[in-house]
């Protein structure tokens, strides 16, 4: 069963896979944050950590790249065997807070109706 965590263990956030993305070595990774801190927005590449393979950001940004969709189905499959409760940021980007404006996974204010983050 380890093995199967280390599968499914993102090799940059050390976390399990959020939206994993399929960059064009197959390697892959967390869409966010681990996808934005590989970007070189100056030449619009993103740089694997694991084989230093660059890649052309498609023209939509990380989020064009391919999601895992094998990996993905894993992480669903691992949620029915153990039990576990899906992550509840999982699917959701990052965005920046209406009222703080810190990066965060942000929510609809029912008040305002501003995306604001669950410190605001």
């Amino acid at each position: 069963m380890e093995q199967f965590e280390q599968l499914l263990t993102c090799a940059i956030c050390l976390d399990r896979y959020r939206n994993p993305k399929l960059l064009p070595c197959q390697h892959s990774f967390c869409m966010e944050p681990c996808m934005d801190g590989l970007v070189d927005y100056v030449r619009r590449q993103v740089k694997c950590p694991e084989c230093r393979a660059e890649h052309r950001i498609p023209y939509q940004g990380v989020q064009g790249f391919p999601t895992n969709v094998t990996l993905q189905r894993f992480l669903e499959l691992h949620i029915e065997i153990t039990g576990e409760l899906p992550d509840p940021t999982s699917g959701q980007v990052m965005k920046r807070c209406g009222v703080c404006s810190e990066k965060a996974y942000c929510g609809m204010c029912v008040h305002c109706e501003k995306e604001i983050c669950g410190d605001c």
